[in-house]
């Protein structure tokens, strides 16, 4: 779990800070407390305050009027003391009255109460495509791709704002045929590119078999938190993780034979 101290002068903490920061002890601020958790598929901030509870005073026998929270109820003013030792009334037959020694600590009448509030975040489900569309050709580069956005949610949990942001970082990329590649982004078209068809990119990738297979995508997002977008981030360590739909591929071996026609000017050519 991460934890960080929401209180207003964190705010300004951050401002001098900069644009990223590590995590940031703040126990010694007595104010709103913020925790985000990282759970492998959501970012869920909570944040929680402590209200103190009402309380006596201290009371006792010397407490001069009214009672306390944890002492014998205060004579009258026409009543003798009682003595500390005894619990009797003072008189010069008894013990005579004194001042406690150690008198007892204050006690709250009513426990403090902790309000919490919580909120779940999730980035965006990325895509996956590929080029040519659904199929390949045997030996001959498909261009996989992976698309996903940068996310940012807000919220306000017990009157505290809270921003959460999502930046993809890795697009992990399994091929169907036992493989699989890492790459710090999706890919791009090969008209993006200016490249022609069956030209190798960062993310093409070659199957040797004919067959059916299923291309799968997960993309690894950094998770960022804020009480304030202006004055700085926080990165929540690990990774939010989420995955494309699957994206089917059919691998087709390409033949060539020498033809007098093609198959638009002769559909029943051989071949065609």
């Amino acid at each position: 779990m991460f934890r960080i101290a929401c209180a207003a002068a964190i705010v300004s903490v951050l401002a001098h800070v900069g644009p990223l920061l590590s995590a940031t002890s703040c126990s010694d601020v007595n104010a709103w407390t913020c925790n985000a958790e990282n759970s492998g598929s959501s970012l869920d901030v909570s944040v929680s305050e402590t209200v103190p509870g009402g309380g006596g005073n201290n009371g006792g026998e010397y407490s001069g009027g009214g009672s306390g929270s944890n002492g014998i109820a205060a004579p009258s003013p026409t009543e003798i003391p009682r003595s500390y030792e005894t619990n009797e009334w003072c008189s010069e037959a008894l013990t005579p009255c004194r001042e406690p020694d150690d008198p007892a600590e204050p006690t709250a009448s009513i426990e403090d109460i902790t309000l919490s509030d919580l909120a779940s975040f999730r980035p965006s489900v990325p895509t996956l495509t590929g080029e040519p569309l659904g199929f390949a050709l045997v030996g001959a580069p498909t261009n996989v791709l992976g698309s996903a956005t940068a996310d940012q949610f807000g919220a306000t949990l017990l009157g505290l704002n809270v921003t959460v942001r999502f930046e993809p970082d890795e697009y992990v990329f399994t091929y169907g045929d036992g493989s699989g590649a890492a790459y710090p982004s999706g890919g791009e078209s090969w008209t993006a590119l200016r490249l022609p068809q069956f030209t190798p990119t960062d993310t093409s990738h070659i199957y040797t078999q004919p067959g059916e297979y299923t291309a799968s995508l997960t993309v690894n997002y950094a998770p960022y938190v804020t009480l304030d977008p202006q004055a700085g981030w926080l990165r929540v360590p690990g990774y939010i993780t989420a995955s494309a739909g699957s994206y089917p591929v059919r691998a087709v071996e390409a033949r060539t034979a020498l033809v007098d026609q093609t198959c638009e000017q002769n559909p029943s050519a051989a071949g065609c």
